[in-house]
């Protein structure tokens, strides 16, 4: 791979001035990287069409793994397809499905399960599921599930893989939270209690996103898209699509940063080291009283990627949002997300030994202090899928009329709605609001967390756009 970085500080210290863009023209800025940060000119390629020095870059995504998910589906689907998606997917995969006017048919994961206890996650996708679908919907193109998923789910994609295969049907992996491909060689090996998710693609998936800025040492919106799929004209397709939803312009800062984390990650020393400090810090909150971490036993968990640190309130008078607002303000620690009873830390190889113990003496401090009490509230996650009257595409051909969201029940959404982190949606465009779901929004909000719908920003805000027949 060529050397981006050390190509663009040759560049950025030579006498060339830049009567191009970016506006800024390389003048020094005391924070932002303006003096390396070029566009597609003489000498520095071009991303969808590489030839030179981002030839190795190819699968490199700049629009993070969302832009990477639409051209995926594009590519791997016709206009109007029926799909088969996890219901548990990122957004991006259902604005996929209105784009494109694919009629979507769902999986719902049931709970994830850690010691016999139901948890409040979705847990992995299931073969059988799968399997009982395409049998009931023999024109299905295209299936999507997320493994890892957020919190760290995985399904069993190889099996999935080879379901698939044996339908003649192709398989999308969103595993834009799974991106450690030194992890899974060097990090788990004889280390009882470490998994890290084998690559969807070595697993037989057809294509995969991850997304190198969530776990890796990348800047943000950087990502890759991956493909064991060899046929000419499919590759063909696929790269036109990745020129359709990326940036015509883009960051040779954000190129620079993925290349290096690449290279981190290739580091054995780097997953190690990592690894070291992930195993004894999981070792050590065993001995805690009331705050749990979730699938953290002394046996290699194949179920859940051991990076993501969900810490369970469950057995504690705390919601998972009071908990990460006292990790917030009295141990200045933030968060990656909060949820009714557990709280998402996310760790990855830049963490450093006095993270690890900040965040343990933290919570060894809140465990002491805190009792098992009646818990605050008792969770519980969207179980059925909602009765569908149109598919997102169709929404257009539909007046719409705003009502409060407290009144939607058997109406029908004009809206996608979801709670925010992390982003999944519990209904989109034609479905009709039900009790389980209503009651599932409030719960979102009475305990403190986001729910996030495009009216909420009109007034008054606590009203919905729902399809007026």
């Amino acid at each position: 791979m060529d050397d981006l970085y050390n190509k663009l500080s040759e560049y950025s210290s030579s006498d060339m001035y830049p009567f191009h863009m970016p506006g800024h023209k390389r003048t020094p800025h005391p924070k932002l990287p303006f003096e390396i940060d070029v566009t597609e000119i003489e000498g520095f390629d071009n991303l969808h069409y590489p030839k030179g020095v981002l030839k190795s870059f190819s699968n490199i995504l700049v629009n993070g793994s969302t832009g990477g998910i639409l051209a995926g589906i594009r590519t791997l689907t016709d206009f109007g397809d029926r799909v088969l998606i996890a219901r548990n997917c990122h957004r991006s995969v259902y604005n996929a499905v209105e784009l494109f006017g694919l009629r979507a048919e769902f999986i719902m994961p049931a709970p994830a399960q850690d010691g016999g206890k139901e948890l409040n996650i979705y847990g992995a996708v299931k073969p059988s599921q799968i399997a009982e679908k395409l049998e009931e919907y023999p024109d299905i193109k295209l299936v999507v599930i997320t493994s890892p998923t957020y919190e760290g789910i995985c399904s069993d994609v190889e099996k999935i893989s080879e379901l698939c295969r044996s339908h003649d049907i192709r398989l999308f992996v969103d595993e834009a939270h799974g991106a450690h491909p030194a992890l899974r060689d060097v990090g788990s090996r004889r280390r009882p209690g470490i998994f890290f998710s084998p690559s969807a693609i070595d697993l037989g998936a057809d294509m995969s996103v991850i997304s190198l800025h969530k776990t890796m040492p990348a800047l943000t919106q950087t990502a890759m898209i991956n493909t064991s799929i060899k046929d000419g004209g499919i590759l063909a397709k696929l790269k036109e699509n990745l020129s359709v939803f990326q940036t015509s312009s883009p960051s040779y800062v954000l190129l620079a940063s993925a290349q290096h984390a690449l290279e981190v990650m290739d580091s054995p020393k780097a997953a190690t080291d990592y690894c070291d400090l992930l195993e004894g810090f999981l070792n050590k909150v065993r001995r805690f009283r009331y705050l749990k971490i979730l699938f953290n036993s002394e046996h290699i968990n194949t179920c859940h990627d051991c990076g993501k640190l969900l810490i369970s309130t469950s057995e504690t008078n705390l919601s998972g949002y009071q908990l990460a607002e006292k990790l917030r303000k009295s141990y200045h620690i933030e968060t990656e997300m909060s949820a009714p009873d557990y709280v998402l830390a996310l760790s990855t190889v830049c963490d450093t030994k006095e993270g690890f113990d900040r965040l343990f003496d933290a919570l060894k401090d809140i465990d002491a202090n805190i009792g098992c009490a009646d818990k605050v509230v008792d969770p519980y996650l969207i179980k059925n899928i909602p009765e569908r009257r149109f598919i997102p595409f169709e929404k257009y051909r539909y007046k719409t009329k705003r009502i409060p969201l407290s009144e939607a029940q058997g109406h029908i959404s004009m809206e996608t709605v979801m709670a925010y982190p992390p982003g999944i949606p519990c209904i989109v465009p034609g479905e009709v609001f039900s009790g389980e779901i209503l009651a599932y929004i409030e719960q979102i909000k009475s305990l403190g967390g986001t729910i996030l719908y495009r009216s909420a920003e009109e007034y008054p805000s606590d009203h919905i756009n729902i399809a007026e027949l």
